[in-house]
């Protein structure tokens, strides 16, 4: 049995230097990888029961959050971000202010 090359022995790995960039790292790739799936559901029922579940999952990555004010709504609304506003579902809060919509506090004088 011949033994693997350098160039065989890495085939099909895939580093994250060579990924797309992921909105929260906190919630790692495979919840984003989650979100863009829930993305390209075409039924809306469908879509926000998914999203849900995703939200369900990123409650328990991030255990810390129920200590958070609102943290149901903050939830939901990084949700919304990771998924650059594209997802069109049925959800208990509203999604947040897009950046270019916030206008941030206002300067102190």
């Amino acid at each position: 049995m011949p033994t693997p090359t350098a160039t065989t022995a890495f085939e099909g790995l895939t580093y994250n230097s060579r990924r797309s960039e992921i909105t929260i790292p906190e919630y790692g790739r495979v919840v984003h990888e989650m979100i863009a799936h829930c993305i390209t559901i075409e039924d809306k029922e469908e879509r926000t029961r998914c999203a849900t579940a995703i939200v369900s999952v990123m409650r328990t990555l991030v255990p810390g959050s129920k200590e958070m004010v609102d943290h149901e709504k903050k939830l939901w609304g990084h949700l919304h971000v990771m998924s650059g506003w594209q997802l069109n579902i049925d959800a208990p809060f509203p999604p947040p202010a897009r950046p270019e919509e916030d206008p941030g506090p206002e300067r102190l004088s």
